[in-house]
């Protein structure tokens, strides 16, 4: 009687039941690997490795126009508000020629190179003075 558990517990002689010794493991199945084994590759399969990028404050695609943008510089990696100068660009030298052909060739085709609303705005970093962005107005 050394063998049997303790009696449950309120006076009643009924003694547990019977305990297995070990556990046994379940039978292996076809196709899958064994509990415990690291499943091994094959030589035709491809491995898709994912690489996500660190989530920022600022959008990274901005939608430059005639007014200064918060961004993120590509260059130093700063958060700036952009600073902005005025360029001659396609629309001015467009009007140039449209002037020429219609005339106006003794100086005054150049008017549109000295009007603002003809020319192109570039947005440029304030620390390292690199261009961000550029808006055509044409």
């Amino acid at each position: 009687m050394a063998d049997q558990p303790p009696p449950y517990p309120g006076g009643n002689e009924k003694t547990y039941p019977p305990q297995p010794q070990t556990y046994q493991p379940p039978p292996p199945v076809a196709g899958y690997p064994q509990p415990g084994a690291l499943p091994l590759a094959q030589p035709n399969q491809s491995t898709t490795v994912v690489i996500t990028q660190p989530a920022t404050n600022c959008p990274l695609v901005v939608d430059f126009g005639g007014i200064p943008v918060r961004t993120l510089c590509p260059h130093c990696r700063g958060e700036v508000d952009t600073e902005l100068s005025l360029i001659n660009g396609s629309m001015s030298w467009f009007m140039c020629v449209i002037l020429c052909v219609i005339g106006c060739n003794l100086g005054c085709c150049l008017i549109p190179l000295c009007m603002e609303s003809c020319q192109d705005v570039v947005h440029t970093c304030p620390n390292c003075k690199q261009e961000i962005g550029r808006w055509a107005k044409m």
